[in-house]
């Protein structure tokens, strides 16, 4: 079955039919398929290359805008299939010749969903009144219209792990619009962004100008009932909420005032070869407010616990939008780094391949932001380090070793941190620390050398050597407008990941 994991048998009963995996490995998801005679709208036949295999194509009533494909069945297999969905199903299995001439240019007689289509949602090239080859609706990630140039992306198969295994990832038409009134790109783009699954319904939501870091830029969101469509200047990205993975909220602590607040989406299928949209919201009270969409229907209010009118920190309501739509438990960094950090913050500052940005500590996992993002799941680490930077003295090195063999090395990153990552790993996570004595003799020396400071100091001030000031004594500087703590209000955050136990916290 086209789309599922491996090879198996297909079985069909007066009452329904499916198919299901002879192969080792995959979900139970990947490897069954089962469907109602009741639920069967149209089937249709058509003969395959690679010795006289063919296809069946079966259309549900209950699942729109998709077909389900079986492969690989053989020519004398038609005669029976036929009797048996005309007896049982009441409907009749419609034989479709294929072109076999070779050609480049076809013709587009009708688009999916219209009259002409007959319930068929794919998208048909036709060369000489005879199918040259349809292509998935249901799948269809992204369209873009260039001139004459239309560029259709498709999603990556659920279960795509067999070795070699292919799938039609891209394709791209020339549709010259020569004459007047003849089918153009950017029409044939726009039909078929109304006619696929991604737009069916109304947008429960729409928020615009949200910053994202990559694709870079101010992008609108609209949420549909099963993807939420991002548009940016010049192009229109889909995603569906079953392709996003996890969610995080990342606040950056009360001493990095000037950056943003950070929502991350991790994908299973990556948007402009990206794996993780990187959301950035500003800080500033009078910057990070939005209204509560319209078009939210009252369900969507309740269980959000939102009224229609109020203003909401734009972190906030987005994070709850996203919360709402794809059922996903939201990520927040671990309370227990937070607890260990001198300052509190909820990360700290490093370097990735020479990039600066910030390193997050996760219950489970580790996340860098901001370019490029690197998700660590402890479960994956073999291993890590602590060593001496190149500053020796004033930073160190943290580097993961992954159970692979990949490393990944996080630098520059400031000295008096090295005890509160180093507690961290010893004593809330199960990841091994390879020099833990080397580091263990190491703060034990900077630990002696500060005392040793503060004695001496406390010495020259007896001896009157010193001015009477003691900067330990002055506060920390903070902007008396904010608040050290953010509004998260009614907001609920996990400080692990989606894979661990769901134990949720609330932020006021």
């Amino acid at each position: 079955m086209v789309g599922k994991l491996g090879s198996g048998f297909f079985k069909a009963t007066p009452q329904q039919f499916g198919w299901k995996s002879l192969d080792i490995g995959g979900t139970d998801q990947d490897k069954t398929f089962v469907a109602q005679a009741v639920e069967v709208e149209c089937a249709s036949w058509r003969q395959c290359l690679n010795g006289g295999r063919c296809m069946l194509k079966v259309v549900l009533k209950t699942d729109a805008g998709k077909a389900h494909r079986f492969t690989n069945l053989r020519t004398e297999d038609l005669a029976a299939l036929k009797n048996f969905f005309e007896k049982h199903y009441k409907v009749a299995i419609t034989e479709q010749v294929s072109a076999s001439e070779g050609w480049c240019w076809g013709d587009m007689p009708q688009l999916p969903g219209t009259a002409g289509a007959k319930g068929d949602p794919d998208l048909k090239v036709m060369v000489n009144g005879k199918l040259g080859f349809d292509l998935p609706m249901s799948e269809l990630k992204q369209v873009n219209a260039n001139n004459t140039d239309l560029q259709l992306s498709f999603q990556e198969p659920a279960g795509s792990t067999i070795p070699n295994e292919d799938w039609l990832s891209e394709i791209r038409f020339v549709l010259p619009g020569a004459s007047e009134g003849s089918l153009t790109a950017d029409f044939l783009k726009d039909e078929l962004q109304k006619r696929t699954f991604a737009t069916e319904g109304d947008a429960l939501a729409r928020v615009r100008d949200i910053s994202i870091a990559a694709p870079r830029g101010k992008h609108d969101f609209e949420f549909f009932p099963e993807v939420v469509k991002i548009h940016g200047k010049t192009q229109t990205y889909t995603v569906r909420y079953r392709d996003i993975r996890n969610v995080f909220y990342l606040e950056q602590g009360v001493h990095q005032r000037a950056q943003p607040h950070l929502v991350v989406m991790s994908l299973n299928q990556p948007v402009a070869q990206h794996h993780h949209l990187v959301l950035q919201f500003p800080k500033k009270d009078d910057q990070n407010e939005l209204m509560v969409p319209e078009e939210l229907p009252p369900d969507r209010l309740k269980s959000m616990e939102l009224n229609r009118g109020e203003k909401h920190q734009a972190h906030s309501l987005v994070t709850r939008i996203i919360r709402e739509m794809t059922k996903k438990i939201i990520i927040a960094p671990s309370s227990n780094f937070k607890d260990l950090h001198p300052l509190k913050d909820p990360c700290i500052r490093c370097t990735y391949k020479a990039t600066p940005g910030y390193l997050f500590f996760n219950q489970r996992s580790v996340l860098f932001c901001m370019k490029p993002v690197v998700y660590l799941k402890f479960g994956d680490v073999a291993s890590v380090e602590l060593h001496s930077g190149k500053m020796r003295g004033r930073s160190f090195d943290l580097n993961f070793t992954l159970k692979n063999n990949v490393c990944h090395e996080f630098t520059q990153i400031e000295f008096d941190l090295k005890s509160c990552v180093f507690r961290y790993f010893s004593e809330h996570t199960d990841v091994s620390i390879d020099n833990k004595k080397e580091v263990e003799a190491s703060l034990e020396t900077a630990k002696g050398r500060a005392e040793g400071r503060r004695s001496a100091t406390v010495m020259q001030k007896s001896a009157g050597g010193a001015d009477d000031y003691d900067e330990e004594e002055d506060g920390d500087f903070s902007d008396p407008g904010e608040s050290d703590d953010d509004d998260t209000s009614g907001e609920e955050y996990d400080d692990g990941d989606a894979d661990g136990p769901a134990a949720k916290r609330s932020r006021k």
